[in-house]
């Protein structure tokens, strides 16, 4: 993400917030912790989308449609729904050549092209969903998500004229849903993290803010304090994650306060805290990377180093594919001379 800051996109807010959609979360986590990152509100929109895919809300699914009568369609959305994304590609792919016509049969190709970082595939797939079903509301959310993954591997040039694409399919999946969170809170993180001449804006995000707030307090209470930061009221941002993980600490609804505040913690170089807030949110997702490389990063920042090590194994051990994790664990050990 290089035109709003050196380190993220406006484009990429497009990812959900990983609370609810499975696998790692912390994009953040996946920086320097060494390195001083400028803008922490940059930082904290950046960790909420992703992306997880290194991958929030809960996951947009169609509407109930005519159901494709190929084995091949219903075990590739089986596959996908099982989150095997290979198998499903594999047999979404064949009921397509075989005929189907089903536009979920693309839905679900091209976000399990999405999944496999395919994106020139997630694009296209999604591009003709929505083409084909105009109407649903998270073809277009999932057609913003591929478009800023892509933003993400692009120059900034690309990124510009992606950003637009990704504004145009959130402001609609919006229109025609206003009451689902997920696209709302992306388009809030969209307004944030873009320039005006993007489209982006501080009143735009506020907006959007309150109009979350009445959907999903907890969610609205996250991007208030993503707020907060950028104003630098660092004391009223503290504030909020304070008052949030004391209304859902313990419940699944505190994976992304911990890892917000996390974050929030480890900007203002406060490691010991920031590093009980991620154990916290590995606590509630022991099978997610996200936590355990976030904790790393703390660990390492902190000037623990085998900790850092032990942490790092853990997040390659639950997602071996994981390459920032991968990256990581090797630096550390090539200077602290563990093999």
């Amino acid at each position: 993400m290089t035109v709003a800051s050196p380190h993220a996109s406006p484009v990429s807010v497009a990812r959900a917030p990983k609370s609810r959609l499975p696998g790692p979360a912390l994009k953040r986590a996946t920086g320097d912790p060494t390195t001083d990152t400028p803008g922490l509100e940059h930082a904290i929109v950046y960790r909420r989308f992703l992306l997880t895919m290194i991958l929030g809300l809960a996951p947009m699914h169609p509407s109930p449609a005519q159901p494709a009568p190929e084995h091949a369609a219903r075990r590739g959305i089986e596959w996908f729904q099982q989150q095997h994304y290979t198998q499903a590609k594999a047999a979404l792919e064949s009921a397509l050549r075989a005929g189907g016509n089903d536009p979920r049969l693309r839905y679900y190709l091209g976000r399990s092209c999405l999944e496999l970082g395919d994106y020139g595939c997630a694009i296209e797939q999604l591009e003709r969903a929505t083409d084909a079903s105009p109407g649903q509301a998270d073809f277009h959310y999932w057609l913003a998500r591929a478009y800023g993954a892509k933003a993400e591997h692009v120059n900034p040039f690309e990124q510009a004229w992606l950003a637009g694409r990704v504004r145009r399919q959130l402001e609609r999946a919006v229109a025609l849903e206003p009451k689902a969170v997920a696209p709302r809170v992306a388009l809030a993180n969209f307004y944030l993290q873009a320039p005006g001449f993007m489209g982006g804006g501080l009143t735009k995000a506020i907006r959007e803010t309150k109009a979350v707030s009445a959907l999903d307090p907890r969610e609205g209470g996250l991007l208030s304090a993503t707020i907060d930061i950028r104003e630098e009221n660092f004391h009223g941002a503290e504030a909020r994650y304070r008052s949030l993980e004391q209304s859902y600490g313990g419940t699944p609804g505190a994976y992304d306060v911990y890892g917000d505040y996390g974050a929030f913690l480890m900007q203002r170089k406060r490691y010991t805290e920031a590093i009980i807030q991620f154990r916290k949110q590995a606590e509630l997702a022991p099978t997610d990377p996200g936590p355990q490389l976030a904790l790393g990063n703390a660990y390492r920042a902190a000037g623990n180093r085998q900790a850092a090590i032990a942490a790092y194994q853990s997040a390659v051990h639950l997602k071996p594919d994981l390459a920032a994790a991968r990256k990581a664990l090797e630096q550390v050990q090539r200077t602290s001379g563990t093999p």
